[in-house]
């Protein structure tokens, strides 16, 4: 079941303000989320288990694959919660008589769970681009200093810092049975400690800083990628080297194309969730909690897609 509107959060001025009704909102998450992101997702999970697969069988021994297996692992999380969430908010569901409240629950295990996922994506794309830029112009250098080890770790510093960065969130708020008269039922719903407001201000500013930190980060690294790369092979175009560096320059032309193609679909894929961010901001309002949250619950949809 979904949680009944709030009166005394939500006036009657604030939801007719609302640019888009619950209806609208329903529709938006029944064809979004329910149908688009099912199907994708599950697509997804197929197409990265083969990756997973794939990755270590040609092993482990270099730092362009580990940060490969990686970014499929975190891939792998996200579109396992996306999935999730689809289950969670798909009508049938819903209406399946399930004791609990589909947007609380799904918001503590999926919701959260699907953002960080694609956050640890978002900052090892940062990693992936930085150290081929580095190794395009300081090749002996850099492949001394990003050593599979080095590149391990790091990728694990990610994930820990990124996982960390909930707990604020977590540990103040909790899931427990409450009883609705509207419902005449008691359902799983989610119950909020004290401070919950200070930590929930400070996830969101952590969150959306890193976000936006990992968004930019990205955007500038990859046409600087792009263009050392083009660079280098006009260099070693002129030089008269024996072919074994001409071979060298192929597999290295390669996997930098490779990595300006998913730093390229990671800007796209991240811009919406980036500007409705920034919004949010900009306008104290538009939040799922106040004047528009109609319109921020049927734009969020459309971050979910991509």
């Amino acid at each position: 079941m979904s949680r009944p509107r709030n009166s005394t959060n939500s006036s009657e001025e604030d939801v007719l303000s609302d640019l888009l009704t619950v209806e609208h909102a329903g529709m938006f998450l029944l064809v979004n989320v329910v149908m688009v992101c099912s199907v994708t997702s599950f697509l997804g999970i197929i197409a990265n288990a083969i990756n997973l697969a794939v990755f270590v069988k040609q092993g482990l021994h270099n730092t362009i694959n580990i940060c490969f297996l990686g970014l499929a692992i975190s891939d792998m999380c996200c579109l396992l919660t996306l999935l999730w969430i689809s289950i969670c908010m798909n009508p049938l569901v819903i209406s399946s008589g399930v004791p609990w409240v589909a947007t609380d629950f799904t918001y503590l295990t999926g919701a959260w769970p699907h953002h960080i996922s694609g956050r640890i994506t978002s900052y090892i794309t940062v990693y992936i681009t930085a150290e081929r830029c580095l190794c395009i112009i300081f090749p002996l250098k850099v492949r001394q200093i990003m050593t599979p080890t080095i590149t391990t770790v790091a990728l694990c510093l990610i994930y820990i810092i990124n996982i960390l960065m909930l707990c604020p969130e977590y540990v103040t708020l909790y899931l427990d049975w409450t009883y609705f008269p509207a419902y005449n039922s008691t359902l799983l719903a989610i119950h909020y400690l004290e401070g919950r407001e200070k930590a929930s201000g400070l996830v969101y500013f952590l969150n959306s800083a890193s976000g936006l930190i990992a968004f930019v980060s990205v955007a500038v690294l990859t046409p600087i990628l792009a263009v050392k790369l083009k660079e280098a092979s006009a260099w070693r175009a002129k030089s008269k080297s024996a072919n074994i560096r001409d071979a060298m320059s192929n597999r290295d032309q390669k996997t930098v194309k490779m990595v300006v193609l998913i730093a390229t679909v990671l800007i796209i894929c991240f811009t919406p969730g980036v500007v409705f961010g920034t919004v949010t901001f900009i306008e104290p309002e538009f939040d799922i909690n106040k004047r528009y949250a109609n319109t921020v619950a049927s734009l969020w949809t459309i971050a979910c897609i991509s």
